[in-house]
């Protein structure tokens, strides 16, 4: 089933990219545990995005990837 239908067109991405380190491991549930500034950036980003956008940050912008 196409994700338009399951969601009657009310769904509506915002995704914010970046660059940088980070560091996994094991949470002690045994799931991944991730850390670093870059998600806390990327997050911010996808915060500010307006529906249906991507935004870039600088790092990830000029790094050309």
């Amino acid at each position: 089933q196409h994700i338009a239908e399951v969601f009657a067109g009310q769904l509506a991405l915002r995704l914010g990219v970046e660059t940088g380190e980070v560091v996994v491991g094991r949470a002690p549930d045994g799931g991944p545990s991730l850390a670093g500034g870059v998600l806390t950036a990327a997050a911010r980003l996808g915060q500010a995005a307006k529906p249906g956008a991507i935004l870039v940050g600088e790092r990830a912008a000029a790094s050309g990837g």
